[in-house]
């Protein structure tokens, strides 16, 4: 069915599953709507990778990212919250995702890291200004190491792994 109105109307239908009030947890319709962007939009053979472009899962609300990243030399791919079918498709070329929130935004990021290699950058929610300050340090930091040593010095890919456990202050790293 979806195939056929695909066809009539010429845009991606997804099908999706939802559990709905059946689940046990609240997050599982955006997991089902981030599975069947993932099956169905997402490039699977991305044409290139795009080094400066980051992924911002936000599933609500004005883009306020775009103009703090832009300074930074970044640009946002800001989804899932009105996106267009082209934006999603490009989530596979992205060198980095990040959410605004872990619980909305994991499924996603964690599926583009598994199947594409773009690496989920996890940190602090932005909220207030210590928290946004928190978040752009971590977001930004952890994108700009992982495309400096994929490029420069693959033999410390490992490094990213300790990150995420906390073992490696990303500051250090630079000294």
């Amino acid at each position: 069915m979806a195939k056929k109105v695909e066809q009539e109307i010429g845009i991606p239908v997804v099908p999706l599953h939802p559990e709905g009030f059946k689940s046990k947890h609240w997050s599982t319709g955006f997991d089902a709507t981030q599975h069947g962007i993932m099956r169905q939009i997402v490039r699977k053979k991305p044409k290139k990778k795009q080094e400066d472009l980051v992924n911002v899962i936000a599933l609500w609300g004005t883009d306020v990212f775009t103009p703090m990243l832009k300074e930074l030399g970044l640009r946002v791919n800001y989804v899932v919250d009105l996106a267009t079918v082209g934006e999603l498709e490009q989530l596979s070329e992205a060198a980095a995702t990040v959410g605004f929130c872990y619980t909305l935004a994991s499924y996603l990021a964690a599926g583009l890291e598994q199947e594409f290699g773009v690496p989920e950058v996890k940190a602090p929610q932005p909220y207030g200004f210590a928290g946004t300050d928190a978040w752009i340090r971590e977001k930004i930091w952890t994108a700009t190491l992982l495309t400096l040593i994929k490029y420069w010095k693959p033999e410390l890919m490992q490094i990213p792994r300790c990150l995420e456990k906390g073992k490696i202050h990303l500051m250090q790293i630079f000294l």
